[in-house]
């Protein structure tokens, strides 16, 4: 089992033998005995002032519109000799990139071109060596000449140095590979070792000389990223491709003509959508067995044997299956720098200039997400489940603050996971300052586990998991939201609010009474904002009271106390027993206090807000054991009954 990576950085050039032209009076050479990328890079000896080089892709691209609207330009620059660089709040700073466009290359008097001043003597952190450097095309300059550069026409990218002394020895200066896009880095495949998914998917960028994207670096054990990881399965689509199929002794052997993707011990999943080799169709989890080349893989599977079949339908897809685990490993998501002649700002923006969304549907450019598919299955493990509700071991995810820039002073991060992901379990994991919404709610991860995870400094929270043990602080939603939007899907309890504007949102009636059980509210403006425009009703138990706020017109709400009534069952070794049908009335009163089935716990609650009865009647019965009777008195405190179900021979 392995990962793989892919990204949508396109490469402008390796710079291994690539043809730059100078910025300055210096040409530069091609460098064969360090580089980050690839077997060279471009250097040049500095020795005092500005001197730099540009490579010319030979036609311009198109940062405004079209398919390259709102991407980013990666660089990889190193300087060999930081302490001797000019300050980065300088027309000409220590380290600038430089696009320009035209028939005429940059310098310092002459072509058309804009200039980004993105580190300095007093900012640059000596000891990084090679640093990849993000630069948006269409934020403001630090500086131009001829009119700036066309960011519809930008075909030279570069970067210069300005050396501050004299006696500099030794090509000091060095460009290696360019790129441009989103900064996506999308991650399929099966992780080797459990737990270990991103120090893998570090090693096949970071760690991988013919890769090194500039999207995740590694340092210590810490992950730092620079862009947006995308867990993703891997879609083929026959589309025009011939695609074939042969079977020998139960070896498939499957020929897509373009490049699959797909990793020896991956597991894949196809759709129903295949003519000629019908025995291909519905496949679930089926493992890859090799990869001869990048067009073919094989797999077993019980079939007779078969020459080269050509499939017909178009529709026909292979997808890829994401197996993922995390554990106790340390994401920091950067925010790099530039001067943009007045201040020291972001060099990755919040969200596109344009509005370009990416693949996961969002205008933010760095952060985290789940994408899937109709046919591939996302299964995603952060951290190990505790007891019934609790969780530990999981990563940690930060957005790291720029001490040069003023408040916000980090790239917003944001969260999310689409309908497609089947199975995201997440346990004792931090989410901290990434000032982003977090978006975990997707149909095929309804109820999954979200355990003693803490939403720390960020953005407001919207999920359909199971949230139990989990912490929402310092949140920065505005003071018209909350940090957290409670819906009708919502399943939250056990859980605490604090430090915030608003706690908790409901923009809708649907699914009052609300029940709130065992959460706890301290330190926030109001623990509740009421802008649904309808009447609610919050019952709350074992926990605080909370305070609210009821915004717009016909927004009223209600806050009552109530107990949580608790039914556990089991069967006589002690066993949870899941789907057995549970039942509180008072006196045959319908509707029933409850009514429901255990869940695999074996439990089954309700808040009541209803006051004391004498005498409740408590049932539990599954076929195939004796039906549980009892009598309890409800007041004004929680009830757990525990019951237990003995085996009914007359019912086998």
């Amino acid at each position: 089992m392995a990962l793989a990576i892919s990204t949508d950085l396109t490469r402008i050039t390796d710079a291994d033998l690539a043809t730059f032209t100078k910025f300055g009076v210096t040409a530069s050479a091609d460098e064969p005995d360090y580089f980050i990328q690839g077997v060279g890079c471009e250097s040049l000896g500095v020795t005092s002032g500005e001197k730099g080089m540009t490579y010319n892709l030979g036609s311009g691209i198109d940062f405004t519109t079209g398919a390259n609207k709102d991407k980013l330009v990666y660089i990889w620059v190193r300087i060999a000799t930081p302490g001797a660089i000019q300050n980065i709040a300088n027309v000409s700073a220590g380290i600038r990139i430089i696009l320009g466009s035209g028939a005429t290359a940059p310098s310092a008097a002459a072509g058309v071109w804009s200039a980004w001043s993105v580190d300095g003597a007093n900012t640059i952190i000596g000891t990084d060596g090679w640093i990849c450097y993000v630069i948006d095309p269409q934020s403001t300059p630090s500086t131009t000449y001829g009119g700036g550069v066309n960011l519809a026409a930008v075909q030279h990218f570069g970067a210069t140095v300005n050396v501050t002394g004299s006696g500099i020895k030794g090509q000091n200066f060095a460009i290696d590979a360019i790129y441009y896009g989103r900064g996506e880095l999308y991650i399929t495949g099966a992780v080797a070792t459990t737990g270990e998914g991103f120090k893998e998917a570090a090693a096949l960028d970071f760690g991988t000389v013919a890769n090194r994207f500039g999207i995740i670096t590694q340092k210590q054990g810490i992950y730092y990223v620079r862009g947006k990881l995308i867990l993703k399965t891997q879609v083929n689509t026959r589309g025009s491709n011939a695609w074939t199929v042969a079977v020998a002794s139960n070896v498939v052997t499957v020929q897509t003509i373009a490049a699959h993707g797909l990793a020896v011990g991956q597991k894949f999943n196809t759709n129903a959508s295949w003519t000629n080799n019908t025995f291909m169709a519905s496949l679930t989890d089926k493992v890859i067995a090799s990869v001869p080349t990048t067009t073919s893989f094989t797999f077993a599977l019980t079939q007779g044997d078969q020459g080269a079949t050509t499939e017909t339908n178009a529709a026909a897809v292979i997808a890829g299956n994401v197996d993922f685990s995390s554990y106790g490993e340390t994401v920091i998501f950067e925010t790099p720098h530039y001067w943009n002649a007045t201040n020291i700002v972001k060099a990755i923006p919040n969200a596109s200039y344009g509005g370009t969304a990416g693949a996961d549907g969002l205008t933010s450019y760095n952060g985290l997400a789940f994408v899937g598919d109709a046919v591939g299955r996302i299964t995603c493990d952060f951290g190990v489940i505790v007891g019934t509700d609790q969780g530990r071991s999981g990563p940690v995810f930060g957005s790291y603050k720029n001490p040069y820039l003023a408040t916000p002073a980090r790239t917003l991060c944001t969260v999310v996971a689409d309908s497609n992901v089947n199975n995201l379990s997440i346990y004792g994991s931090s989410f901290n300052n990434l000032e982003g919404q977090i978006d975990l709610y997707g149909t095929n991860i309804d109820d999954d586990d979200c355990f003693s995870v803490t939403f720390n400094g960020c953005g407001r929270v919207r999920s359909n998991m199971e949230m139990r043990s989990c912490y929402f602080v310092n949140s920065v939603a505005a003071a018209d939201d909350g940090a957290y939007l409670w819906e009708s899907t919502t399943n939250l309890a056990k859980c605490s609010f604090v430090n915030c504007s608003r706690g908790v949102v409901f923009e809708a009636t649907t699914g009052t009474p609300f029940a709130f059980s065992n959460i706890k509210f301290s330190g926030n403006t109001y623990d509740v904002r009421n802008e649904s425009g309808g009447a609610i009703t919050i019952n709350y138990s074992g926990g605080d009271e909370p305070t609210y706020e009821d915004i717009g017109g016909g927004s009223a709400t209600t806050v009552a106390s109530s107990v949580t009534l608790t039914m556990v069952v089991t069967d006589e070794n002690g066993d949870p027993i899941q789907g057995a049908l549970a039942y509180i009335d008072n006196n045959d009163i319908t509707p029933f206090i409850l009514n429901t089935t255990t869940d695999q716990y074996g439990e089954a609650s309700t808040l009541y807000s209803g006051g004391a009865v004498a005498g409740s009647r408590w049932r539990a019965r599954l076929y195939g054991y004796k039906q549980f009777k009892q009598l309890v008195d409800i007041a004004g405190s929680d009830i757990t009954v525990y019951a237990t179900l003995v085996a009914d021979p007359q019912q086998t």
